[in-house]
């Protein structure tokens, strides 16, 4: 009767003992999952804070250039715009959007002149290999009244002193 006894109470402690291993197993697992959701919120979130201050970085920019009296583009090394502001965009009545990837020289503010196309074209060439071109031009407003500008590029590097754009 003893022994029937030991053997019943051996059987339950080698079940507690499965339960107990199982628990732990799946604690480890419950933990492991854990850590894992942990970083990558983590990872997400410094993902959408350095989004969000490239955001603000971008709006800061664009706010204080467009507030310019100056005609501004921002152009990739191709001589795409990148960014026009809004002192240019209303000289000639075009959205931005529409001119965003457009070449510089094929926009509504040089199309008049073939030779301000390849003054345009050089300067960015010119740009492009360190140089800082510079000349007075006529543009047209939207009325026809000739306006004297002068003109300038400069090469815009980034912390690798690389250049990134014009």
């Amino acid at each position: 009767m003893n022994i029937q006894l030991f053997d019943w109470q051996l059987i339950v402690i080698n079940d507690l003992s499965k339960l107990y291993y199982n628990a732990l197993g799946d604690q480890l697992l419950i933990g492991v999952v854990i850590f894992l959701l942990i970083t990558i919120i983590f990872q997400y979130s410094k993902k959408v804070h350095a989004n969000l201050e490239a955001y603000n970085n971008q709006l800061k920019f664009e706010q204080v250039v467009n507030q310019a009296v100056q005609l501004m583009a921002v152009l990739d090394l191709e001589g795409r715009i990148l960014f026009v502001n809004q002192t240019a965009v209303s000289m000639i009545d075009m959205p931005s959007d529409q001119l965003i990837g457009e070449f510089f020289y094929d926009t509504p503010w040089w199309n008049w002149s073939q030779e301000l196309i390849s003054f345009i074209k050089c300067s960015i060439e010119e740009t492009r290999l360190g140089g800082h071109p510079k000349r007075d031009v006529i543009h047209y407003d939207l009325n026809g009244d000739v306006q004297h500008i002068e003109f300038s590029m400069s090469p815009i590097y980034n912390q690798k002193i690389k250049l990134n754009i014009l």
